[in-house]
């Protein structure tokens, strides 16, 4: 099993897109299975303000994939 982490950060805009919320900050701790076809983990998304640095809500919770090849049905 091979495993890796991951760490995005995106910029959050509310329902209509006009007003902008503020950076969110996504990261995750994967597990690769050795055949490189499924994976699985945790993640946790923290909000922030568009100060940066108030926190709007801590998020928590688990991921998991398969891969899709044009053969997949």
């Amino acid at each position: 099993v091979y495993g890796y982490q991951l760490n995005h950060y995106a910029l959050a805009w509310d329902a209509t897109g006009t007003v902008f919320v503020g950076p969110a900050n996504i990261r995750e701790q994967l597990q690769l299975d050795r055949g490189g076809n499924t994976y699985s983990g945790s993640f946790s998304l923290t909000q922030f303000a568009a100060d940066g640095s108030t926190v709007l809500t801590h998020l928590v919770g688990v991921v998991a994939g398969s891969r899709l090849t044009p053969d997949t049905n």
